[in-house]
């Protein structure tokens, strides 16, 4: 008689906290060029810091889908508000450095599903690499626009195999920006159906067992943390 298989999912949600990186542009040792890539960057294409602190996000909706062919799917919907009193070409988006090796797809597309401009700079702020959406026109002061972007990872799902199996899902809860947030910070985990227990690391997300999704919503947390992270 064959062993009914069962799928155990361990959600380790890392929550990497997206607070500021503005004080960092007074930091040199925390802003790195990296020299494998710098030869690689279009100088075209240049990456300006200038204004990072008057960028705001002012929601964001991330799903994370767990692939039956072991890939972690991102998907990010942001609402980007330029305060500056100039316009913006281009917005930032983190990826750490430890995971950047496993990153295996990416793409940007505007609120119209245009495909926007995106590139891997040379540019490590933090211990993340930074990844350039350029947008398909400039972002004139106080206004809004929706970005979507799309990553996709390897690696990041491990399998242990005891008397059940065992599935252990390192993710980020929400997106790494160097920006200020505010309004909405919702995330949505969907996890395979044919887990039989789903465990999220203690953390504080919402399980649905019906839907077999986890939400977090950053409002939950936000009064342990504080204003400083936001």
């Amino acid at each position: 008689m064959i062993k009914k298989e069962k799928i155990i999912l361990v959600l380790t949600s890392s929550l990497i906290f997206f607070a500021l990186f503005s004080s960092l542009n007074n930091d040199s040792n925390q802003i790195l060029v990296n020299p494998e890539n710098e030869n690689n960057i279009n100088p075209n294409l240049s990456v300006n810091l200038e204004g990072i602190e008057n960028i705001v996000i002012t929601e964001v909706n991330r799903v994370m889908n767990i692939s039956g062919y072991g890939l972690v799917i991102y998907e990010d919907i942001l609402l980007v508000k330029n305060l500056n009193n100039n316009p913006i070409s281009s917005v930032l988006f983190g990826i750490p450095i430890g995971i950047s090796d496993d990153l295996v797809f990416f793409e940007a597309t505007g609120v119209d599903q245009n495909t926007l401009l995106i590139e891997r700079s040379s540019l490590v702020m933090n211990g993340h690499e930074m990844i350039v959406i350029y947008l398909d026109s400039p972002l004139l002061p106080h206004q809004t626009r929706l970005i979507r972007f799309l990553h996709i990872y390897q690696n990041l799902i491990n399998y242990f195999m005891l008397d059940e199996q065992d599935l252990i899902v390192t993710g980020i809860v929400y997106p790494l920006l160097p920006y200020r947030m505010e309004g909405s910070i919702t995330t949505v985990v969907n996890v395979p159906e044919s887990g039989t227990r789903i465990d999220d690391g203690g953390a504080w997300g919402v399980l649905n067992p019906t839907l077999f999704t986890i939400t977090y919503n950053f409002d939950s947390i936000k009064d342990e943390i504080g204003d400083d992270f936001i």
